[in-house]
């Protein structure tokens, strides 16, 4: 081995710049008295903590998944849905089976997330997971049975669409009542709880953005794939000038009250 200073800086940047570097040359480098060595150190050991204090959120975020484990309760599902909110489009619900304690750095609740790192995500969890399906439930059917029926159904669709079944399933918030073949465990906010359904939340958000986008390309003129249904100011405009369309859900507030008011210019 080399003496402290006998690495260049940047050979010192491209050995520091790797994931594993050997306790021995740390340790030459800590006694380099070159403040350029000990800034690049400082950031080595700063971007290990990191690495470290993620691999301890992903850990914890398998808990539940390990108490099924412990019982043989193999394999697990998440489920979430994505939409449930919006005054168009159609609600969206994914499940997911990860491997056991299956680590996807960034995985956590959609919302939390840039649409570019959901991108990625969706990427590693389709490549790594166990099985992935979405279930996809138009504005009508919303508009029929309401948005909490809709979005149990699309959760439903979703599980039973699975390749392999799971024994045990976490949802987010969702009883499920008709599913007989898995425990189930509905958890408040279990998108940033559960691996499962943190990665279902992402699935389906990802789904459902890409849906909202091919409804614009359809439909320029509301916008929907810079607000994906939801009610903003540019939306509401929209739907004023232009009316309103078969990819709204004319039973949300205050959709009712604006087709009352068409039509009365109609009638007039």
């Amino acid at each position: 081995m080399r003496a402290k200073n006998e690495y260049a800086i940047n050979e010192v940047k491209t050995i520091l710049l790797s994931k594993n570097v050997p306790l021995n040359i740390l340790e030459l480098f800590a006694q380099d008295d070159r403040e350029s060595v000990k800034k690049m150190l400082l950031q080595y050991y700063r971007r290990l903590l990191v690495t470290e204090q993620e691999k301890i959120r992903l850990y914890a975020m398998y808990n539940y998944e390990r108490s099924f484990q412990t019982r043989g309760l193999l394999p697990i599902a998440g489920t979430d849905e994505a939409g449930r909110g919006p005054l168009a489009g159609p609600v969206v619900a994914a499940a997911v089976i990860l491997p056991m304690d299956c680590e996807i750095s960034g995985l956590n609740d959609s919302k939390k997330i840039s649409a570019a790192k959901r991108e990625q995500l969706f990427t590693a969890i389709n490549d790594r997971a166990i099985a992935v399906s979405y279930s996809v439930v138009a504005s009508d059917v919303i508009d029929e049975i309401n948005i909490y029926q809709a979005s149990r159904l699309a959760m439903y669709q979703a599980l039973n669409s699975l390749v392999v079944q799971p024994k045990a399933i976490i949802s987010d918030a969702m009883p499920l009542p008709d599913i007989h073949y898995a425990e189930v465990l509905a958890i408040e906010k279990a998108d940033s709880k559960s691996a499962n359904v943190a990665a279902a939340s992402i699935v389906a958000k990802v789904i459902r953005d890409r849906i909202m986008c091919e409804l614009d390309t359809l439909d320029p003129r509301y916008g929907f794939a810079a607000h994906k249904g939801y009610g903003t100011m540019m939306h509401m405009d929209a739907i004023r000038t232009h009316g309103v369309t078969k990819y709204h859900r004319r039973t949300f507030a205050p959709m009712p009250e604006i087709l009352a008011i068409m039509d009365k210019k109609r009638i007039l």
